[in-house]
């Protein structure tokens, strides 16, 4: 009918016997003699069905198994997009066996005509259970206890990536290489049994590296919690800020206590050092604004006490203003700007004293205080 092909898959019988009957219909409706399907195609198509679908087709109405066909079909590629999802979230095998299955039940998906479909799965049998037998162990690894044991292999190996930089361990980079290479492979299915044994060989490897790492990191953080605490200690405002302060550095000893990624580990010790000079930063002004609030407290007791007297106290001899002494804490390796110096005989001494003799003194030239941490 105005040249589509009607059949029972697509409509239903009160519309074929309208089409047939009424005269409106009777310039559009173009008949052809239908060609019976070979029954080799039709064998052809129960085998794929039974193959790939896992369904067994017992009736003899092509028009009937060609609609179930695509039924199953569709229920197949909806099946096959929600693990193109899961695909864009990590390299999970069976990729390209999901890819090559959409386009082979694509291919077939507009076909209409009951002939043409018959002929055309019965061309491509083999493709179709080349496509079963390959999308089996697939639809096991993401229906299975299979695809939780590889993801938490891949965000293993995230993690080393991450950090190998740092790691030199022989025992911890051979494990490494041994899942690396299972996660690799296209047909994985038989070695994921492997890869629980080698994460607990990487979890022992990797945990000795994390601990010899994270000694340095927390010396670093106690550090730099004596050295606020240590001044802190002299201030007048010591009680009101050490809770705060001290908590904020034992809120970084815990992170780098339960860290498990080394190269985020070392990271606490900067974020330590930071805090420090942002805390002796911190006192500096609140020592300057102590600083000044008492000296504007002693001329305006001055000025009173002038005034009580009956006495004008001359400009020259009323009490200078407080000046505030700007003051900037920095860290040696900022002033060195360097994490190293490489010397081999006295001239080099003398070029390092004198970039850092340059560098401090560009700092006094903009305060009138530089205290340099070590």
């Amino acid at each position: 009918v105005n040249g589509a092909a009607v059949s029972r898959t697509n409509t239903s019988d009160e519309e074929i016997i309208s089409f047939i009957t009424k005269k409106a219909f009777a310039e559009k409706l173009l008949m052809e003699e239908h060609t019976r399907v070979p029954e080799k195609d039709k064998k052809a198509v129960r085998e794929v069905m039974k193959e790939l679908f896992h369904v067994s087709s017992v009736t003899e109405d092509e028009e009937v198994q060609m609609q179930d066909f695509r039924l199953y079909s569709q229920n197949l590629l909806r099946d096959f997009e929600e693990l193109e999802r899961s695909y864009r979230e990590c390299p999970y095998p069976g990729k390209k066996v999901v890819e090559s299955g959409k386009r082979l039940l694509r291919a077939v998906e507009p076909i209409q005509r009951s002939l043409e479909f018959f002929q055309t799965v019965s061309r491509r049998r083999d493709e179709f259970l080349d496509l079963a037998e390959d999308y089996e162990p697939v639809h096991a690894f993401f229906h299975g206890e299979q695809r939780e044991i590889f993801q938490r292999a891949v965000d293993m190996l995230a993690i080393y990536d991450d950090s190998k930089t740092y790691i030199v361990d022989a025992d911890l980079e051979d494990t490494v290489a041994q899942m690396r290479a299972i996660l690799r492979k296209e047909q994985p299915y038989s070695d994921i049994p492997k890869l629980p044994e080698l994460r607990e060989k990487y979890m022992a490897a990797y945990m000795k590296v994390l601990q010899a790492e994270s000694a340095p990191v927390l010396d670093g953080i106690g550090q730099a919690r004596a050295r606020v605490l240590e001044v802190l200690n002299t201030k007048e405002y010591a009680a009101e800020k050490k809770e705060r302060w001290l908590s904020q550095f034992a809120e970084l000893r815990d992170g780098a206590e339960r860290c498990n990624n080394v190269s985020t580990l070392r990271s606490y010790k900067d974020k330590a050092e930071a805090l420090k000079i942002r805390l002796l930063n911190e006192m500096d002004i609140l020592d300057a604004q102590l600083a000044k609030k008492k000296a504007e407290e002693e001329a305006r007791r001055q000025e009173k006490a002038a005034q009580a007297l009956g006495v004008t106290v001359p400009e020259e001899q009323k009490p200078i203003v407080y000046k505030t002494r700007k003051t900037r804490n920095v860290t040696i390796r900022s002033m060195a700007r360097t994490s190293s110096w490489r010397l081999e005989g006295p001239e080099d001494i003398d070029r390092v004293l004198s970039e850092l003799r340059k560098a401090l003194t560009a700092e006094l030239a903009e305060n009138d205080i530089v205290n340099v941490e070590f």
